[in-house]
């Protein structure tokens, strides 16, 4: 698939260092990722190859959005530079997102509100998943006093629907909704494990395997033993893959008719104990819950 998409010119948001600059992506990572990549936030195709039939405004709103989420708050200066659209243009649409609800001025910084909270919480409560494993990640905390993860698979990406605080690691490694690759953690990594080999390499194609930390798994044939290695032991291990000082295992949460639904993880921090340590102390605890919530599910409890 990679050979049938050029490289174009893309104006990009660097979702590590909140930069603003050009850069060249390939369009099958763009096509993919628009809005949702986890280093870059795609906010407008300079040679307009892409999407014939998107809407140009709601382009513009969404890039105005994203860019505010990414630097937390910004100017009209600001975001005019950083989406290349006229002030006037730009100006518009926060007027109108203000008057909606999801942009506040105050003295001529703009910032998002708790109304995109309010949205995703009504979506994340009308799953049935988030309310049968919500109880057992919490009981996971409490015996472990780190922080469990509920994640899903989604457009090739984990999406973290769900985390607990811990007593000693007081966050895991992403918000409630973020999106992540998924190579570069054990939960993205359970979805890859139990994914069709052809899938994988196609993934890989299309986005390459890009590095989060220096230990992130950047070869494809270390990929697939690594993955080979989660199927038989049946759970996956990140060993700062994703983020520096940080150790995670993840378990994947089948369905009745044996897909992988999701996945839950448990992290600390490596300086709080040794590998062995941290997966002997959370690894009876974490298969214990997913155990149960597979009863769940599959009694429609």
């Amino acid at each position: 698939m990679r050979n049938s998409w050029v490289e174009i010119r893309l104006n990009v948001v660097c979702g590590r260092c909140r930069d603003h600059d050009l850069a060249t992506v390939s369009a099958a990572v763009a096509r993919a990722s628009v809005g949702r990549c986890p280093n870059y936030i795609v906010v407008g195709c300079l040679d307009g190859s892409m999407g014939r039939h998107r809407v140009k405004a709601t382009e513009t709103s969404f890039a105005i959005i994203e860019t505010l989420v990414t630097k937390q708050e910004a100017s009209l200066s600001e975001l005019t530079e950083a989406v290349e659209t006229p002030q006037t243009t730009v100006y518009d649409h926060l007027e109108t997102l203000c008057d909606l609800g999801y942009v506040r001025k105050d003295d001529g910084t703009y910032r998002p509100t708790l109304q995109f909270l309010k949205l995703g919480g009504h979506v994340r409560f009308d799953q049935d998943l988030y309310h049968v494993a919500r109880p057992k990640l919490r009981q996971i905390t409490e015996e472990t006093g780190e922080p469990a993860t509920l994640a899903v698979e989604e457009d090739d990406y984990a999406v973290f629907v769900y985390s607990t605080e811990g007593e000693y690691t007081t966050r895991s490694t992403q918000a409630d909704g973020s999106h992540t690759w998924l190579h570069t953690n054990a939960l993205g990594k359970v979805f890859l494990a139990y994914a069709d080999r052809e899938r994988v390499d196609q993934l890989i194609d299309d986005y390459g395997l890009p590095s989060n930390t220096e230990h992130t798994i950047t070869d494809q044939n270390e990929l697939h033993r690594e993955l080979a290695s989660i199927r038989e032991q049946g759970y996956a291990l990140d060993r700062e893959e994703g983020k520096l000082s940080m150790q995670g295992v993840a378990k994947p949460i089948f369905s009745p008719s044996n897909d992988v639904i999701a996945a839950v993880s448990v992290y600390s921090s490596t300086r709080r104990m040794r590998n062995e340590e941290f997966l002997e102390q959370v690894l009876r605890p974490l298969e214990r819950a997913v155990d149960v919530i597979e009863v769940d599910i599959a009694h429609g409890v």
